[in-house]
């Protein structure tokens, strides 16, 4: 027979709690990152480097080198979303 899980691992809305708040910051925060390592993770090699020479616009550019980055040192793609900012009006 399988073992039972505590009550005490089903909150309020009844969902099973399987990570805890320091497991879920690790998959799903963003990586704090020292100067080597963003150095190491956002240099492009010579085959990275045909995303610059590509022609799709600037921001799949910026997208597609933070994918790789994140993808270098997580070794899995995540989900990113970036609001655009708003309208800024020049004085």
């Amino acid at each position: 027979m399988p073992e039972l899980l505590p009550l005490d691992a089903l909150s309020k809305t009844k969902r099973l709690h399987i990570l805890t708040p320091p497991e879920i910051d690790d998959l799903f925060s963003h990586p704090q990152l020292t100067d080597d390592e963003r150095t190491r993770l956002f240099e492009l090699n010579q085959e990275e480097q045909k995303i610059l020479v590509s022609r799709i616009s600037i921001a799949a550019k910026v997208d597609a080198i933070i994918r790789l980055g994140y993808f270098k040192k997580n070794n899995s793609f995540s989900r990113l979303t970036c609001k655009r900012p708003q309208t800024m009006s020049i004085m």
